[in-house]
């Protein structure tokens, strides 16, 4: 069944901010409504470029070279590669439009996770053009017992980790960001 989706409905069922929610589907893409206030982290996405589409408030994207400020109605697209760093002074909802396999810190992942063991959405690594040698990752998890098959790609259904928060709540720590329509 075809919906419309009413933004302003979508943006009133959250409060959280740099917490991207999925409002829909396009193909191998997702659009995602996000809440942005203060300054995100500088990161990037080595795959994947992004679009930034402000429905309300303003917000700049910083770049190592420059800044791009956006209004309400203006969108900007950061190319795969390209170190950003979102920032918003007061509360501005976001339409991002990304791949599916975006993680939203991109290549900055939580301290206390060692590198090594944070591999993409398809199960794969994702250091081969950062890390020298670029297979080093996937050595490092074949020693602690990783099995990869010939395309690289690990069984994200017996490898995955989810934290005790989410176990608790059921599919909510399955690795996907929460849905917007509630299926």
């Amino acid at each position: 069944m075809i919906e419309k989706v009413n933004l302003s409905e979508k943006f009133g069922l959250f409060s959280e901010h740099w917490s991207p929610k999925i409002a829909g589907e396009v193909g191998d893409s997702y659009v995602k409504l996000v809440k942005f206030q203060g300054d995100f982290v500088w990161h990037r996405h080595e795959e994947e470029d992004e679009m930034f589409f402000v429905v309300r408030g303003e917000i700049v994207i910083r770049l190592r070279d420059g800044d791009v400020r956006l209004s309400e109605g203006e969108f900007v697209i950061i190319p795969r590669g390209v170190e950003h760093k979102p920032v918003a002074r007061e509360e501005a909802h976001v339409l991002l439009f990304e791949p599916k396999t975006v993680l939203n810190t991109g290549d900055v992942v939580e301290e206390s996770v060692p590198w090594q063991r944070v591999i993409n959405a398809q199960g794969a690594c994702s250091t081969g053009r950062v890390i020298v040698p670029p297979d080093l990752q996937q050595r490092m998890l074949e020693s602690e017992g990783v099995v990869f098959d010939a395309k690289g790609r690990c069984d994200l259904s017996r490898y995955r980790w989810t934290p005790e928060e989410y176990e608790a709540g059921g599919e909510v720590g399955g690795g996907e960001q929460p849905s917007l329509f509630g299926g």
